[in-house]
Parts: structure tokens; sequence; C-alpha cells
């Protein structure tokens, strides 16, 4: 539908910018002047298709378009142009977007499409149309409804010259001349509007005092069906809001029944409309009057009316209760009568309710708990109240209960609990004999220690009466602890040396002390040993035997446990000097006068290194085994000087002047070759062979690296060794015992 308010308010402020700025009148005056530009321009639909008589349906479908009168004549001449929509007489800008935003191109002497990049602003572009010399129309909206009773408007097309230019005050004007422009006139339908429509509505409110009349304070209430029934027969409905509010809109002079609709069985009784009661609309004229089904009867005036409002308000009785009340039996009896005050009601709508109790007062109430419901009925039926209280008759005397003597027992065999019978008995002045319950049961198997029993019995009536004692179960569990003690010849914690040592002390702590000594096959023993924790320690005869692993055990014998029988056994070794002697030793004439022929034939044959990492030999190799005098002397002097000058500086010279000097101390029976080397974790022997083949694969070890880090390892233990370092003796220390 046309906009005529929006039509007369743009009219009249264009006509007043027109007095403020004389420039624009006289740019944009109604009379026509010759165009100074050839070419045509026309309407068309976004295809290029022109349209009869220029009438289109809507805005939406109207392109500005132009070009030459025909294709082979001249066209509109190339340029930017601005363009804008007025009414028919120019006197009207009906254009709404900025000038800057109303610009195309024409190019080859047709409209070649919008001139702006997208953006802010923009005009669609419709398709490129061979029949219209392939011109590119532009859109026009948006802009304005026409003033123009016949719904006309016209579109100008102005040349972008020196004289034209965009009101500073007002973007969406151009100022130009008259002869800079050309035009097309068009139409648009229009839409009738619709028929004017006004709302009706009102409040369905609490009533508060009943007279029918919305009172300030008074509030609405929500979910409340309001129905509308027209002359004609139609209805429609709503609800209330959640203020309680209604409204709907209908068409100017619609006659009406407005109505509120009660569900069945509501405790809501309607108090307004009064009949006869008036409601005006917004400008105060008559718009309904209530009936006598209080209904508001009227016709849709012009103006709204928000005064059609409904009463309502729920005459419901109030009735109170007195306390619970709680007393004892009458002596000798499981009841009692109880006499109690009967509750009073109150009706918000008047008048004095009905109240009726049951059980009645002066009832003989029985023991226990007996619920009185007392209800109160007003005038209207169905509404009702009522209120309950408790009215409780105890038993008050509490039952006699009697519980056995305190118990005293040993655990099941091969358990860590006992099975205890017993019994507990109970009787009531109200109930009899009773059967007390008890926690725990006769016949429950009671753990090791104290347990409370506690026996416990309740009367009809709930009340208790208890009493207990003890059961003591006492762990009687026997057990031993028995080990063997073994040389740890290699001392890595293993017996796998076959060998015991016997008359070793071993000693018990803890619940018992004992002292026991290994026998001829290393083992030790304490027996019968009572419930307890018990630690057993071996005891060392001297300071030369050390412990590889399994000292002290500490072992729980308990009922709890699998198995009370329990294993400790005990690793040693002891450590003595080797006797080894030094590379000095054997370099000097008293280790020279015990170098043999054999000796220098198997030092021979080892991978001895030189500083430079060649063979070391004393003897050449095929002199052996008969050496003469002469080689033996010179072979002695030869070993003399090698030992002398061997150096670190290439680690296997080094290892290789310690190696020899264990190989002769071994060779002489001075190191036993057979004894643990705690320094390497090897026996001697083995640290003679490992020495032997990593000089055999690294006879130059200058250069630091894994082999000269791991030679070096290997001579620092035979150096100890040479030196009398500690070894582990390869069978037991003998000592004394007992000690």
């Amino acid at each position: 539908m046309r906009n005529r308010n929006a039509s007369r308010v743009l009219l009249t402020f264009v006509l007043a910018l027109a007095v403020a700025v004389p420039f624009l009148t006289k740019t944009r005056g109604t009379a026509a002047a010759p165009d100074n530009f050839s070419g045509a321009i026309y309407t068309s639909t976004g295809d290029g298709t022109t349209v009869n008589s220029n009438m289109y349906d809507q805005k939406s479908d109207v392109y500005l378009n132009g070009g030459p009168q025909n294709c082979n004549g001249g066209g509109l001449p190339d340029g930017d142009y601005y363009f804008q929509v007025t009414n028919p007489n120019g006197d009207v800008l009906l254009s709404t977007d900025p000038a800057s935003c109303r610009q195309l191109t024409v190019s080859g002497g047709i409209v070649a499409g919008y001139a702006i990049a997208a953006g802010a602003c923009h005009h669609a572009n419709g398709i490129s149309n061979p029949a219209n010399c392939g011109s590119m129309p532009v859109q026009l909206i948006p802009f304005n409804d026409t003033p123009n009773n016949g719904g006309e408007y016209k579109v100008e097309l102005i040349m972008q010259t020196a004289d034209t230019t965009i009101d500073p005050n007002d973007p969406t004007i151009i100022h130009f001349k008259q002869s800079d422009s050309k035009s097309d006139n068009f139409k648009v339908r229009e839409t009738p509007p619709p028929p004017p429509q006004t709302a009706i509505g009102g409040v369905k409110y609490y009533d508060t005092n009943h007279n029918g009349v919305k009172d300030p304070g008074e509030v609405g209430i929500a979910g409340v069906q309001i129905k509308i029934t027209f002359s004609d027969g139609s209805m429609a409905t709503t609800n209330t809001d959640s203020t309680g509010t209604w409204a709907l809109s209908f068409q100017v002079g619609a006659q009406y029944t407005a109505c509120e609709v009660l569900p069945a069985n509501t405790l809501y009784t309607q108090t307004g409309p009064v009949s006869g009661a008036t409601a005006n609309d917004l400008n105060n004229d008559l718009a309904a009057t209530a009936n006598a089904n209080k209904c508001w009867v009227g016709t849709v005036t012009g103006h709204d009316t928000a005064s059609l409002d409904f009463g309502n308000v729920i005459c419901k009785p109030e009735i109170t209760c007195p306390q619970d009340i709680a007393t004892c039996n009458d002596a000798t009896k499981c009841s009692a009568v109880v006499t109690y005050v009967a509750p009073t009601a109150t009706d918000n709508c008047g008048g004095t309710p009905t109240v009726v109790c049951s059980p009645p007062p002066g009832s003989t109430f029985p023991k226990g708990m007996t619920q009185v419901t007392c209800t109160a009925t007003g005038a209207n039926p169905n509404n009702t109240a009522t209120c309950t209280f408790k009215v409780t008759v105890n038993d008050c005397e509490a039952p006699q209960i009697s519980c056995p003597q305190d118990k005293t027992v040993c655990n099941d065999p091969g358990k860590c609990t006992a099975a205890v019978t017993f019994a507990a008995t109970a009787t009531d002045n109200c109930d009899g004999t009773l059967t007390p319950s008890c926690n725990p049961a006769s016949g429950f198997a009671f753990p090791i220690g104290t347990t409370l029993v506690t026996c416990s019995v309740r009367d009809a009536a709930g009340n208790p009466a208890s009493c207990s004692f003890n059961v003591a179960v006492n762990d009687c569990t026997t057990g031993s602890i028995s080990g063997k003690k073994f040389y740890d010849a290699n001392a890595n914690g293993l017996d796998d040396d076959n060998q015991v040592v016997a008359g070793w002390k071993v000693v018990l702590s803890g619940s018992a002390s004992k002292t026991a000594y290994t026998n001829a096959q290393g083992v030790y023993t304490f027996g019968s040993l009572s419930v307890g924790t018990y630690t057993v320690t071996e005891v060392a005869p001297n300071g030369s035997w050390v412990a590889s692993s399994g000292t002290p055990c500490t072992f729980t014998i308990s009922c709890s446990n699998a198995t009370n029988d329990f294993t400790c056994n005990f690793r040693n070794y002891c450590k003595v000097a080797s006797g080894g002697l030094t590379l000095g030793f054997w370099s000097n004439k008293n280790g020279q006068a015990l170098i043999t022929a054999a000796d220098l034939c198997y030092l021979t044959s080892l991978h001895l290194r030189n500083a430079n990492g060649t063979d070391f030999d004393p003897v050449p190799a095929g002199s052996c085994p008969n050496l003469t005098t002469q080689l033996i002397n010179s072979g002695k002097a030869a070993l003399s000087n090698w030992l002398t000058g061997a150096n670190a500086t290439n680690m296997a010279n080094m290892l290789s002047a310690q190696m020899t000097a264990m190989v002769l101390n071994v060779r002489h029976a001075n190191v036993d070759g057979s004894a643990f080397d705690l320094c390497s974790g090897m026996t001697v022997n083995q640290l003679l062979a490992a020495a032997e083949t990593s000089l055999t694969a690294n006879a130059n070890t200058t250069a630091a690296g894994s082999a000269r880090t791991y030679q070096e390892g290997l001579k620092t233990c035979l150096d100890k060794l040479n030196n009398n370092g500690l070894l582990v003796k390869s069978s037991p220390c003998p000592f004394s015992s007992p000690y």
C-alpha cells in the first residue's frame, strides 16, 4: 500500500528546503528544457523487457535503461551519470539513498550498468539484452511512494558536468541544469489499504473486595480464556497473559460479545462486570455495556478499548487444627481417653462453615498414633478446607531384658574366629514375652579380640530396652621361624655356591627372645612360637664377614596367615687381603728371582702391549718352552724394564703391566685365582681373562672412548689386588663357635 503520510512529510520537507535553498528550486524547476545530448532513456524490467504503458506491479520491477533510438543511430554520450526518482512534476524527490549511490555508466552509447562497486550502497544490475543493443539496465529502488493520485513517477538521468553538484547539507539532493538531463515516466500498481482495525481488551483480576470493579492493587489472573463472539456468529479466543491482561484487534464497526470462559468445577466465582456497567474507548466514547451474564456487549470503535475487565473471587473456608497431642497410656491399659478442643473455621465470603472431626473429642484412642481429620464446609459445597493433627498414645513402660555373663574363648582351629552361642530374654507389661535381637547374633563367628554384643528389644509402642556383654576370642595359633646360612662366594646374594656355614649365631627378638646356632647343614630353627611379631637377626663372629642380603627378617605369627612356618635365609661372605705383590716387586731383584722360564713363556703367549700398541714378548715365542739361561736372563731384564716403564698414556700398556703382575701373583700362589673381586664383580681368573680379551681387541687406547674407559676400570681393579687389596675368599673363613 502506498505510504501517503510519508509522501506528505517528504513533500513538506522538500518545499521547506526549497525556500531555504533557492538554487535547488532554480535547478529543479518544472519548465521543460531542450536536451543537449543525444539518445533516449526508458524503463524496463531487469531483463531489458519494456512494459506496456510503463505499468509495473511493484517498485523492485523498475530498471533504468537507455541508448540510441535504434542500434544504427547515435546513442547517449559515454560517461558516468546520476539518476533519481521524483513525482511527475519533479518537485518531490522520492529516491531515499545518497546521490553518490545513484550512478551508472554509459559505454558505447548504451547504459552499461551500475557505476559504483558493491559496498555500503548498491543498485542491482539487470541482464544485458541484445534486443536493446546489449544495454545493461540498473534497478531504481530504493524510493518512496509517489504522492501522485495516479501512482505515476518520473525517472531522470543527469549528466555529470561542472554544473552538477550534490547538496552539502542533504546528500540525497542533486543540483543540475535541466538541459543536462533526460527523463521518462512510469507507474506502479497500488494495493488498497486494509480496513482500519483497533484493539479491544482488558484485565482478568482477582476481585479482593467483591465489588465487581477492578480497584487499585487488585492483581491480574493469568491463563483464563476470553471468548469474543461477533454478530455474524464468528468467534475468536485468547488467554490472559502473566499480568491477567488480554487484547485482540478487529475491524472498526464489528459488533461483539466478550465473555470469560471458566472451566468446569472451577473454584472461582465471577463478580464483574456488574450488569449495566459501561466501558469507554481511549477517546472516552462509549464502547460496550455489561449484560446480565457479566459479558461485555459492544461495537469496535475507531479507538482502542482497554477496560473490558472481568472480576473473580474464590470463596473458600479456612480451618486451623490444634497442635499434635501425645500422651501416655492410661494405667493398666494400652489405650487412653483423649479430649481435645474442636477447631473453628471462617469463610472469606462470610458465614460460619460447618466443622466435623473424626474421631470426635472424648474418644478412646488405642496405643500408637491416630490421625484426626477435621473438615470445614462453606456456602459453596465445592469449596471445602481440611486440616489434620495426630493423637499419639504411648506405652510408657519399657520392657525388661537380661544378658548372659562375659565370655572368653580360643579361636577355632585354622580360623581367626570362634563360633559362640548364647541367649538373652525379655518381658513387657503390655506385650508379654518378647524375643530380643542381639548384634552380633548367637552363633556368630567372632573375630580375634573383644567384641561387644548388644541385645535390644522394643515393645509394640516402640519403647526400647537393651543390655550388653563381651565376647573375647584369643588367638592361640603357634608357628616357627627357620632358615639356612650359606656362603656367598660370588657375592651375588644367591645360594649357588653349594657351601653352608655351621655354628653361625642367629638371634630371635620381639615377642620372645632366643639364640640359636646353625647346625652342620647350616640350618637354624625357632619352634613353638606363640602369636606375635618376631625379628631374626644374624650375628657375625668378626668384622671380616659381610652380609650380601637377607638380614634381618621380621614375621608376624597370626591366625590370619595361610601358614605360620616362616623361612629367613642369611647370605654372607668374608673378605681377606689378596696377598698380591706390586709391579715394583716383580720388577726388582726379589721378584726377578721368583720368575721362571715357564712364567716367561706364559707371559709371551698373552697379548701384552707396549706403549705404542705393539706386542710385548719377554722371550721369542719360538724359543718356548726350552729357554736357554741367556734367554731367561734377557727375558727377565726385558720384563723388568717394561714393567718399570709402563704408563697410562696408552691405557692398554698400563693394563698389560697390571695384568702381568697379577698373572705372576696367581702363578706363584700369592693370590687365589678363584677368589671373588668385589671391584670388578668377577673372580680373579675371570678378571685376567677379561683383560686379555680387551687387550687382544684393543692394542692402542690412547684416545678417549669406551674401550679406554673399560680398560681403565680393569686396570684399577687389578692395581688394588696387586697392592694386597681385599677380595672375597672362595670358602668360608674359619671362626670359633659358640661366640
